[in-house]
């Protein structure tokens, strides 16, 4: 449970303080829409929305705009009602309004916290020269064989849906080798590629990949690349002119020289290091306070729906 709360805690901190309202050119006064009753809605209330409504309703705008006005006005009529009606001051509401605000608040401070903990120069440098790996960049060249990949045997719904997937992919292979005729190849590329053969020669002969027109240039990949784990493992393993052994995708396997290795320079990386750091200290933050309000239960089954001690395990 205390896991649960500060993980709770910390995404609400970090929520609040990276939603931003909708960029654009319009002027605040410039109105967006109309309620039946013509009411305008306009690029500043908008902004409002977006600043005040939780993400995962403003996120909505994107599926389908008019609806998700809908449901905020909707909301926001019922409450002008209530408070017209003064059921803000009735039970249960009265309290779970508290609740609530105590809420907003506690993200609130975590979010000050966060933004206002000092970082300086020195910790930058500090923290930059301890994590430098993470920030390196690799600029590579790849060899791409395409195969068609083998079709599972079994009758079971996931091995049918799987067959049914594969069966698409292979649909679009440029070469329709077998994973054996590609794994022999493979194998003898990166051989002669070890042996000093020419990377540009081999990927105009055999690579299936679009990167094929520049030489097999695949650009710069990080650790934190969209890439798969292997590829990235692989490729940060190797020192510049090394080649890895064959890396199996679906459908393609893949050979990747590393052509340079390098970080950029600190300077470049200071908001990135600057909210790592923050980041680090809110954690901290907040796991000190789940064990400074982590109490002792003296009565445990009093916390049971029937109220009622667990019975014994035999």
């Amino acid at each position: 449970m205390k896991t649960c709360v500060l993980s709770l805690f910390l995404a609400a901190a970090l929520c609040a303080q990276t939603q931003t309202a909708p960029t654009g050119e319009l002027k605040a006064d410039t109105v967006i829409a109309k309620m039946p009753d013509g009411t305008a809605i306009t690029a500043a209330d908008l902004n409002r929305i977006m600043r005040t409504w939780p993400p995962e309703i403003t996120q909505k705008f994107q599926q389908d705009p008019r609806e998700a006005l809908r449901a905020i006005y909707t909301v926001e009529y019922l409450a002008a009602q209530a408070d017209k009606k003064k059921l803000g001051e009735e039970a249960p509401w009265k309290d779970q309004i508290v609740t609530a605000r105590e809420q907003i608040l506690a993200t609130a401070m975590a979010t000050y916290e966060n933004n206002t903990f000092n970082v300086s120069e020195q910790d930058i440098k500090t923290y930059y020269e301890r994590n430098k790996s993470r920030f390196e960049q690799a600029k590579i060249k790849v060899i791409m064989l395409s195969f068609l990949e083998p079709m599972p045997t079994g009758i079971t719904h996931d091995e049918v849906q799987k067959a049914g997937e594969i069966v698409m992919r292979n649909a679009h292979v440029k070469h329709p080798r077998s994973l054996a005729d590609a794994n022999s190849l493979a194998a003898n590329i990166v051989k002669q590629l070890r042996a000093g053969a020419d990377f540009a020669g081999l990927v105009a002969k055999y690579s299936d990949d679009d990167s094929k027109s520049s030489g097999g240039d695949y650009g710069v990949i990080t650790l934190s690349s969209s890439y798969p784990d292997a590829m990235k493992k692989a490729v940060f393993a190797l020192q510049p002119g090394e080649v890895t052994d064959p890396i199996r995708a679906p459908n393609a396997l893949y050979i990747v020289r590393l052509d340079e290795r390098s970080a950029p320079p600190v300077a470049q990386l200071n908001e990135q290091i600057v909210a790592a750091i923050r980041s680090e200290h809110l954690k901290v933050f907040a796991e000190e306070l789940g064990k400074r309000f982590t109490p002792s239960l003296l009565h445990p089954e009093f916390f049971l729906p029937t109220g009622q001690p667990q019975p014994k395990k035999p």
